[in-house]
């Protein structure tokens, strides 16, 4: 990863003259990254596994995406508490990506569409937001 630094310039006015204050800064505390959230309910049976199987099935494969995705800068994949509302979601997706062009190479990388293709065949519902942090 290649992160670039900035060098913000602040000129404080004196009694004696100007004086400068250099300050070092990323690129991350200048441009807002993305993340996004995704969150999946699972149906109760499919594809001839139940809730369980496919919930551990698709943890394994939203796991595996973590490093194939050149564009993810941070990466978690949760699951609903045993002791949480059983109505709540199964399984979440949270990503950080440089910017929406991040984002959009996850979206269309064959790994992440095949993880798609398989969580289609298993879920009930989804729930998405992509929001800048």
């Amino acid at each position: 990863m290649h992160i670039k630094l900035y060098f913000i310039r602040i000129l404080l006015s004196t009694t004696s003259g100007v004086t400068a204050n250099i300050t070092l800064i990323n690129e991350r505390q200048i441009f807002k990254m993305i993340r996004h959230i995704v969150m999946f309910s699972l149906l109760d049976e499919a594809e001839g596994k139940t809730k369980a199987e496919n919930l551990a099935e698709a943890v394994k494969k939203a796991e595996a995406l973590r490093t194939k995705v050149p564009s993810l800068r941070k990466y978690s994949v949760v699951t609903n508490s045993p002791e949480a509302d059983a109505t709540n979601y199964d399984i979440a997706l949270i990503c950080d990506f440089d910017d929406m062009s991040g984002l959009s190479e996850y979206q269309n990388h064959p790994d992440h569409k095949e993880f798609g293709k398989f969580i289609c065949s298993v879920r009930k519902s989804r729930a998405c937001i992509d929001f800048e942090v």
